[in-house]
């Protein structure tokens, strides 16, 4: 046999070789990628899942927090921009609020539960970290000038970008919804100079938060 002819067949071996591996890596390649894809998709989707389980933000928005089911009948958002100054026995009809509801998740086999709630992610600006920006919560949905509050106090105790709004943890019974309302306000003070106030903002997210146990 020539030399040419078995130099010939060498190459187009070698090239076929060359051909096969360069097919499996953009196989490979390929697989890679779609793998990635995948992999981004699942994590986007287990960040957003994780996430809307311990917020809402939308009207009639209701998510799962741990063995409870919350749902904001208005939003789990509450924000105060450039307001006005309200009379403080008028806040329960003026002031922002958000309004939601707590209830054991259906398929909660636990013989007690228990939650805490608390104001996180607070955005406000210093002028506002005052005694005169209050709030109240109440543990009804229908309030009144005369309604008594579950608890009540201003913007001055805000640690780490949170404030417990009542850290006592609440014993939930099976087949019992807890109302609550939350107000934020500008309280007014006739006495006082408070234009100080009017220039600020103020946003901040209920959380609802369940625990084991009552300890």
């Amino acid at each position: 046999m020539a030399k040419g002819t078995v130099a010939g067949i060498e190459k187009s071996a070698s090239e076929s070789t060359n051909n096969v591996r360069g097919n499996k890596i953009l196989v490979w390649s390929i697989v890679l990628v779609v793998l990635l894809i995948i992999m981004a998709v699942s994590i986007t989707y287990a960040y957003f899942s994780r996430n809307m389980t311990q917020t809402g933000d939308d009207t009639e928005t209701k998510i799962t927090a741990g063995k409870l089911d919350v749902d904001f009948i208005t939003t789990a958002y509450i924000s105060n921009k450039d307001a006005k100054l309200i009379n403080d026995n008028e806040a329960h009809s003026l002031a922002d609020r958000s309004s939601f509801s707590v209830t054991r998740s259906a398929d909660n086999t636990v013989e007690k539960v228990y939650y805490t709630l608390k104001l996180t992610e607070i955005d406000i600006t210093d002028n506002l970290k005052s005694e005169y920006v209050k709030w109240r919560l109440y543990d009804t949905d229908v309030i009144s000038a005369a309604t008594e509050p579950l608890s009540f106090g201003d913007f001055t105790t805000i640690t780490d970008n949170a404030l417990d709004l009542y850290p006592t943890k609440i014993s939930l019974a099976k087949e019992v919804t807890h109302n609550f309302v939350l107000l934020v306000w500008l309280s007014n003070d006739e006495n006082k100079n408070q234009t100080e106030l009017l220039k600020g903002s103020l946003n901040a997210k209920v959380e609802v938060t369940a625990v084991n146990s009552a300890d």
